[in-house]
């Protein structure tokens, strides 16, 4: 079974290792992940919210304007394809502690893929992928990896 994520997406299953569908506008997003209450090999496709065959010179501010899809399986399946994805996917952190986790992109077949978050009122992108250079990926290995930090009692939007 092939999983992937973010722009240019053939297969989306999204974990945290050590970490029929409805359109719905950005803003109406409810489901979101409680990290609190996530385990090292749960799936979170049914958390993601994706927009596919986007024109592929929009950036993140074009994003949060699109209309989304919220998935219904484990696993976001889109086929092999050429269109330009994005997906919107929300955690919290309910407890009064940071919480660490790393979010794996297991047997990826993405060039590369882009992860956005606000930090501080400021866009922060970070890359990984088989054609993003190794010293430009914060981890690597077989699978693709963003490491994730989240604050006590806060809330984070991933696109």
């Amino acid at each position: 079974m092939n999983k992937t994520v973010l722009q240019i997406i053939v297969f989306l299953g999204i974990h945290f290792p050590s970490f029929g569908q409805n359109n719905i506008e950005p803003k109406n997003l409810d489901s979101v992940i409680e990290v609190t209450k996530t385990n090292s090999n749960d799936l979170l496709g049914k958390y993601l919210y994706f927009s596919e065959d986007v024109p592929s010179h929009y950036d993140i501010n074009d994003a949060q304007k699109l209309s989304f899809q919220r998935s219904e399986k484990n696993i976001l399946n889109l086929g092999f394809n050429n269109k330009s994805v994005w997906n919107r996917f929300t955690i919290r952190n309910t407890s009064d502690t940071i919480i660490k986790r790393i979010l794996r992109i297991e047997k990826p077949l993405q060039d590369s893929i882009q992860l956005f978050y606000k930090k501080n009122n400021t866009w922060i992108v970070s890359n990984t992928g088989y054609m993003v250079n190794t010293k430009d990926k914060d981890i690597n290995g077989a699978s693709l990896y963003f490491p994730l930090k989240f604050e006590p009692n806060s809330e984070q939007v991933y696109y």
